[in-house]
């Protein structure tokens, strides 16, 4: 491969040029699976294996995100987590967090302050949040994400979903039409749902 300047016409000197990739330093972390009490968490017993990353990267270990629990910021099923080693997360953070028993499994959440309480949340609505309590251990902020290529039966699954959804709203579209509501009626019952929904999950937290 020539250097810019030769490729522009330049100079004449025609000399390889190094790769981003190349040029740059890798260090390899371990990858964690299940996780044994006991034992401290980079210990051998815990990996699974390897991950290169790049030597700038201020991580100490890494995950493979099981689950849908965060796909809707991106983070997919066999996505790799790269973590930095952490005790007491901030609010907004990204963790991997557990319940410490004999053996466990962390998971992927936004670590969240809300009403006094910290609580687990997920990025996907379909699962409720976890209350954080002392029998929970963080043990790492995100600090970045590899990904596996997508295949073409991603893109298929997500044409499969958007059909459904798709078909779930012309239904909704259709039965509030059948009753005479317009769309901004509509909009203006959803608004008041939301927000008695919203009151309710309150009102029971504080219970």
């Amino acid at each position: 491969m020539s250097t810019t300047d030769y490729l522009l016409g330049r100079t004449e000197v025609k000399q390889p040029m190094k790769s981003v990739q190349s040029a740059g330093r890798l260090n390899r972390l371990p990858l964690l699976g299940t996780i044994r009490a006991g034992l401290p968490l980079l210990a051998k017993e815990n990996w699974l294996g390897e991950v290169e990353v790049p030597s700038d990267l201020k991580a100490d270990f890494a995950l493979r995100v099981i689950g849908d629990s965060m796909s809707w910021v991106g983070i997919h099923e066999g996505d790799i987590a790269i973590l930095r080693q952490i005790d007491i997360p901030s609010h907004g953070m990204i963790v991997a967090a557990g319940i410490e028993e004999n053996e466990w499994t962390a998971t992927l959440k936004f670590y969240v302050q809300e009403n006094g309480y910290p609580v687990l949340r997920a990025a996907n609505p379909n699962y409720e949040d976890i209350k954080v309590d002392s029998n929970h251990r963080i043990i790492g902020q995100l600090v970045s994400v590899q990904k596996e290529p997508p295949i073409l039966q991603d893109y298929k699954n997500m044409l499969i979903s958007k059909e459904i959804m798709d078909k779930q709203w012309n239904e909704a579209v259709e039965t509030a039409t059948k009753y005479g509501l317009d769309r901004e009626q509509i909009a203006n019952m959803i608004e008041l749902f939301a927000d008695m929904a919203k009151k309710m999950k309150s009102s029971k937290k504080q219970i």
